[in-house]
């Protein structure tokens, strides 16, 4: 069985509550992942439309960018210099930051993932096959190169609106991908 990655219960694991959203939780990197695989990836091109999207976006809602490192630190401010950035090096601080967030634009799938274990809904914009991960969490995804700035822009819309109600469905999604895994596992124990 294809299985939802078990990172959706690590919220479970640090006892972490979904507060309501107070901002929006971004995450870019240069290629929309950590490696290109040989695609042709527009890097000045994506960075073009993810920057008239936050330009678009940042004096409508609060907005933070979750950083995985230093250099991401530096490509926010790239984007933005005075730009909310958010890094750490303890995984229970970004479950912390993404339990205040409203929803997530990201190109880090466990980003949308840690947002659904706390039922907020994302839209990931990966560059490989692995972003249909995001199709076990109920959320939404694009690759890299077909993503638009009115696109964003109405996902974010289509995002806060989703918002409220997706608590529910993830918790759904949540207890079948527990059963499921409990079955498997019963298999071999």
């Amino acid at each position: 069985p294809v299985l939802p990655c078990p990172s959706l219960f690590a919220v479970d694991e640090y006892h972490i509550e979904s507060a309501s959203g107070e901002f929006v939780v971004l995450n870019f990197m240069e290629l929309a992942g950590h490696y290109s695989f040989g695609q042709t990836i527009d890097t000045e091109k994506w960075k073009h439309v993810f920057m008239r999207f936050y330009s678009a976006i940042r004096h409508q809602v609060d907005v933070f960018f979750a950083c995985h490192s230093l250099a991401e630190v530096e490509l926010a401010r790239s984007i933005d210099r005075d730009a909310k950035t958010f890094y750490s090096t303890h995984p229970a601080d970004y479950i912390k930051l993404y339990a205040r967030a409203q929803y997530g634009i990201v190109n880090r799938l466990h980003a949308a993932y840690a947002l659904a274990s706390l039922g907020k809904p994302s839209l990931v914009i990966g560059n490989d096959s692995r972003a249909r991960m995001a199709d076990s969490i109920v959320s939404e995804r694009v690759h890299v190169n077909d993503v638009t700035v009115d696109a964003l822009v109405d996902r974010c819309v289509k995002l806060a609106n989703s918002a409220p109600h997706f608590g529910d469905i993830i918790r759904r999604t949540k207890r079948k991908a527990l059963a499921d895994y409990m079955d498997s596992l019963a298999v071999v124990a």
